[in-house]
């Protein structure tokens, strides 16, 4: 059953960071676009995260609130038009062209990279959380196959044992160990050791000269290194 329809506006890659640039056409692998890469590897790409997708739809919403974001400028791989992306179930499938199916993974979350998108560097303004018709979406890549600007893209229901909400799971499961480290962490932090914890909520670690052994320097967010979220 197809229930949406909708159009490729344009493909976009960057040798890394942003804006990703307009492309004719692109090979779309198991991992992504060729000719397309992250400056962060452990944050985007890997099989969860191999292509982003953003609305043009929610781009103009996005522009009219007076933020200066363009197609590409957050980072997004496909601009599409005609579909709600953000409003699909994870797991939905997306059609597009000849050969390529995509399978939508999960929303992705906005952060410092993209803030020249936006005024004063409010990149929230495309979160799931606060915007959930406005954010961007990683999906997986059940086909591979070429898209074009210009591309049909037909979007069905998720299929049957779709892989797409393991995805959801590491989260949660990283989530669950990685809340109270943090706590221990700040907790010695506030006793007046010397902790350095960086958070960034995909990633979290923390070292310390005071404190030696895996307990005060050791990292978390292996659900986001594309090697280990197969």
């Amino acid at each position: 059953m197809t229930i949406a329809d909708g159009r490729v506006l344009q493909v976009n890659i960057s040798p890394g960071g942003v804006p990703k640039l307009p492309v004719e056409r692109a090979w779309v692998g198991r991992l992504g676009l060729d000719g397309d890469a992250h400056h962060h590897a452990t944050v985007h790409g890997g099989p969860h995260r191999a292509v982003a997708l953003l609305a043009i739809e929610a781009i103009e919403r996005v522009q009219a609130d007076g933020h200066p974001i363009e197609p590409g400028s957050v980072g997004e791989n496909l601009t599409t038009s005609g579909i709600e992306l953000a409003r699909l179930a994870v797991g939905t499938r997306l059609a597009i062209g000849d050969d390529l199916v995509l399978e939508l993974s999960a929303p992705a979350n906005p952060c410092d990279v993209i803030k020249g998108s936006f005024r004063q560097g409010k990149s929230g303004r495309i979160s799931i959380l606060t915007h959930p018709s406005d954010s961007r979406m990683y999906a997986r890549v059940v086909v591979e196959g070429e898209v074009c600007a210009g591309d049909p893209i037909i979007v069905s229901p998720p299929a049957d044992g779709s892989a797409a909400t393991i995805f959801h799971l590491l989260e949660l499961l990283d989530d669950v160990d990685r809340q109270p480290w943090l706590a221990m962490w700040r907790a010695a932090a506030a006793a007046g050791y010397d902790v350095r914890i960086v958070d960034h909520g995909d990633l979290s670690a923390a070292a310390s000269p005071d404190l030696p052994g895996t307990e005060f320097n050791r990292a978390f967010g292996l659900r986001m290194v594309p090697i280990a979220a197969r």
